[in-house]
């Protein structure tokens, strides 16, 4: 997936005041959540996570009958110390925001599936994952 087609969905989350209101420690596209390079993922104070979400690609193929066309899978990660309660609204809030919608070079986003509760050792969090299906035109 091109940089141009991540950061539209990327600004497109980060825009949106609901779910930034959700996730006080951030919407992330980086290689993981860590101290150095999404600091403000977490509370300067207590240095516990804040809610926050990372969006990575997964996978990126040829689809479709045209040679100009592709599908790529990207993730969207919620974590939280405190529990699912605020993820989960964060995850239905990205929901509405993408599934069955259109932006600039993307023809359609759909969401594919949710990985629910899940727990990540690494940050000692609660986690869920929602994939979605990203159809786009190369041209």
């Amino acid at each position: 997936m091109s940089s141009t087609t991540e950061t539209t969905i990327l600004a497109r989350l980060q825009a949106d005041s609901a779910l930034t209101t959700l996730l006080t420690g951030g919407i992330y596209n980086e290689a993981q959540i860590d101290r150095q390079k999404t600091s403000g993922a977490f509370d300067s104070q207590t240095k516990e996570l804040l809610p926050c979400a990372n969006l990575k690609l997964e996978t990126e193929v040829p689809y479709g009958p045209l040679d100009d066309s592709n599908r790529a899978f990207i993730t969207v990660m919620f974590y939280d110390r405190a529990g699912y309660g605020t993820i989960e609204q964060a995850r239905a809030r990205v929901y509405v925001l993408l599934h069955r919608q259109t932006f600039t070079g993307i023809t359609e986003v759909r969401h594919a599936d949710d990985v629910p509760r899940v727990w990540d050792d690494a940050l000692d969090c609660y986690l869920i994952l929602s994939r979605y299906q990203v159809t786009r035109s190369t041209k």
